[in-house]
């Protein structure tokens, strides 16, 4: 069968190819669509994914991983940043002095 079908105007990838693609393995990929995480239609035993529906489900991740680990760093350094700022006297426009 074609790694690509279209329906309705909706692009379809087997989880084959999906896998390629997005680094999971298709047999994850298929377990999702059949419960409904992702829009997908079984032709035969293949799974066919919804294009749109599964690069919603790879954004939806890496925000996850955003807020979850790597937001939580980018603030608690800027958390750092400010409390050593607070021990500086700014002079002029781009000097500044340690008090």
């Amino acid at each position: 069968m074609d790694q690509e079908i279209f329906i309705a105007k909706n692009k379809y990838i087997s989880s084959k190819r999906s896998a390629e693609l997005f680094g999971y393995t298709h047999d994850y990929l298929s377990r999702l669509a059949k419960n409904g995480v992702i829009k997908g239609k079984k032709f035969g035993r293949a799974w066919y994914l919804d294009e749109n529906s599964l690069k919603d489900f790879i954004k939806d991740i890496l925000l996850f991983l955003i807020l979850f680990f790597i937001w939580p760093n980018i603030a608690v350094s800027c958390e750092t940043c400010l409390q050593k700022s607070e021990n500086l006297v700014i002079y002029g426009r781009n000097s500044r002095k340690m008090v």
